[in-house]
């Protein structure tokens, strides 16, 4: 089977046939506990096979809840083994791959698909506005897909939510340029996600993913004081940024990301 990655018909140069990389699936269980999401894409975290470049096991379930694939890189920066909600990692020994994002995706239905397949160019500016080289979309077999993204997404547990939350808003049907208004007034959760992020936020991160970077942390809360519930709920992207109904803003207040992008001078939902 040959898979050609998805590239923009306006700059893609004669498109040459790649062999595509494989998946192995998932062995382990698959009872999460998740809440509804509007759109039920699933993401799940993909690792090399040793001495393979093109042969990738999934190393984690598929899952709807983006926070979980954030929660495995901040155990393996803090050195701590979790489970949660029916899904684990041990940070303390298995460590996921750095030098890129690596992602299965099984979309819901063959129209999220074609959406995100349409919807990439936004994610692309998003990447050529920051010097970031761009996102390769794997267009797999029916339902499934597969994304190589770039290291720069995971600066800290702001950039690699961010990113899937992208990845995941790209899902739906969008008529206009205009994604962020646009995706707003649909009236669906990631919808409400995407209002309650100040626009003048969103304009200033999109235009300027350093403005949220923080070299000297990855996670703005910490797994020995403040708990895994704590780092689940309150270390994402509209954690910080903007509202969702799992989080406490009193949680929220004590996080450093949410109190360093207060100083940056970003508009926050939680004040």
């Amino acid at each position: 089977m040959k898979d050609i990655p998805i590239k923009d018909p306006n700059t893609a140069k004669e498109k040459t046939p790649i062999v595509g990389p494989i998946i192995h699936p998932w062995k382990g269980g698959k009872g999460l506990a998740e809440i509804y999401q509007s759109m039920k894409l699933k993401m799940s975290l993909l690792k090399k096979q040793a001495g393979k470049k093109r042969s990738f096991d999934e190393v984690t379930p598929g899952v709807m809840c983006r926070d979980f694939l954030a929660d495995v890189y901040t155990s393996v920066v803090q050195k701590y083994d979790f489970k949660i909600y029916g899904f684990g990692w041990k940070g303390t020994t298995d460590v996921p791959h750095w030098d890129a994002v690596y992602l299965k995706l099984s979309f819901p239905d063959m129209t999220a698909k074609e959406n995100f397949k349409k919807n990439i160019k936004f994610l692309w500016k998003v990447e050529d506005d920051n010097g970031i080289p761009r996102t390769v979309f794997y267009d797999k077999i029916n339902k499934i897909g597969m994304i190589v993204g770039d290291k720069a997404w995971l600066h800290n547990v702001l950039t690699a939510s961010l990113y899937t939350f992208l990845i995941r808003s790209f899902c739906y049907t969008i008529k206009t340029d205009d994604w962020i208004k646009e995706l707003g007034k649909q009236g669906h959760t990631d919808s409400a996600y995407i209002a309650s992020i100040h626009r003048s936020t969103w304009d200033r991160i999109l235009k300027d993913i350093k403005s949220i970077q923080t070299p000297d942390f990855f996670c703005g809360l910490d797994h020995k004081k403040d708990g895994m519930g704590a780092i689940h709920h309150n270390s994402g992207f509209v954690s910080v940024f903007g509202e969702h109904s799992e989080m406490s803003s009193s949680t929220v207040k004590k996080n450093r990301h949410y109190q360093e992008m207060k100083k940056r001078g970003f508009k926050m939902f939680t004040s």
